[in-house]
C-alpha cells in the first residue's frame, strides 16, 4: 500500500512537471505569435510606403515576407497553442485523478494504521485497568485490617485518581452505555482477590 502511495505521489510530480512545461511552452509560443504580428505590422507599414512610392520590386518583396510570416509563423504558432491547450486539458484531468487516487490511498493507509494503533491502545488500556484493579484489591485488604495508611504511604496520594482509570475507554466495541458500566472494572471476584494475595505473600 505504501509503495502504491509513493507511486501515486511520483505520478503527480511527473504530471505537474509536464503541465508546468506545457504552460511555459504556451507562453513562449504566444510571445512568438505576438512578436510576429508586430513584425507584420512593421512590414505592412513599409509595404504601404513602397506602394505609395510605386516601388513594385520592394512591394513584392515585402508582400512575400508578410505572407511567409502569416502562413508559416502565425499559423504554426496558433496550431501549437491549440495543441498545447488540448494537452493541458488532458494533463489537468490526469493530475486531478492522480491526486484523488493519492488521497484515497492516504485514507486507506490511515485506516490501516489506526486499526493497529487502536488495537495496541486497547491492549494497553486493559493492562492499565488490570493493574489498577490489583492495586485496589490490596488497598481494600489493607483498609479492612485498618492498615490503609500503609497503602497511602507506599503508593502515595495518586491512588485517589485511580477510580478514573476505570473510565479509560476500550475502543473496540465502545458505546456510550459502556461508560456507565465502567465502574465495574475496578471490582474483583474472590478468585482474583486470592490470586493477588498469593502474589503478595509469595
Amino acid at each position: 500500500m505504501k509503495k502504491k502511495y509513493q507511486t501515486a505521489a511520483h505520478k503527480i510530480e511527473t504530471l505537474a512537471e509536464k503541465l508546468r512545461r506545457n504552460r511555459e511552452r504556451r507562453i513562449e509560443a504566444s510571445g512568438r505569435i505576438e512578436a510576429t504580428k508586430g513584425a507584420i505590422d512593421s512590414l505592412s507599414a513599409e509595404l504601404s510606403g513602397a506602394l505609395v512610392q510605386s516601388d513594385a520590386s520592394k512591394a513584392k518583396k515585402l508582400e512575400s515576407e508578410i505572407e511567409k510570416l502569416r502562413g508559416r509563423s502565425i499559423e504554426r504558432g496558433e496550431l501549437l497553442v491549440s495543441g498545447l491547450d488540448e494537452e493541458a486539458k488532458a494533463l489537468e484531468a490526469g493530475l486531478q485523478e492522480a491526486e484523488a487516487h493519492k488521497h484515497r490511498l492516504f485514507v486507506q493507509l490511515c485506516e490501516q494504521w489506526l486499526t493497529g494503533a487502536a488495537a495496541r491502545y486497547d491492549d494497553s488500556a486493559r493492562q492499565t485497568i488490570e493493574r489498577a484493579r490489583e492495586l485496589r484489591i490490596v488497598y481494600d485488604v489493607l483498609r479492612d485490617t485498618n492498615e490503609g495508611g500503609a497503602f497511602t504511604k507506599t503508593v502515595g496520594p495518586g491512588f485517589e485518581a485511580l477510580p478514573a482509570v476505570a473510565k479509560i475507554p476500550i475502543l473496540h466495541g465502545y458505546t456510550r452505555a459502556s461508560d456507565s458500566l465502567a465502574h465495574g472494572r475496578m471490582t474483583a471476584g474472590r478468585e482474583k482477590v486470592q490470586a493477588i494475595l498469593d502474589e503478595v505473600l509469595r
